[in-house]
């Protein structure tokens, strides 16, 4: 359960810092219109199945999201 805990904190680190460089590269090019980056959809994939492999939820995921969001 700790190794569990410790790899879904170190996939939302990584999709944390994801989110973090494109927000950069927005600012830095002035994007006014989001672009698809190849890059980015294809690590966001990975960590997808990532995610995937470890899920011990009975749960699917869109009723843990929406659980958490009320």
């Amino acid at each position: 359960m700790k190794v569990e805990i410790e790899e879904i904190q170190g996939l939302k680190t990584k999709v944390e810092s994801l989110e973090a460089e494109v927000l950069v590269m927005r600012r830095t090019l002035g994007v006014k219109t989001e672009k698809k980056d190849e890059k980015a959809w294809k690590e966001l994939e990975k960590l997808g199945k990532s995610i995937s492999k470890g899920w011990t939820s009975k749960k699917p995921s869109w009723k843990l999201i929406s659980e958490s969001r009320r």
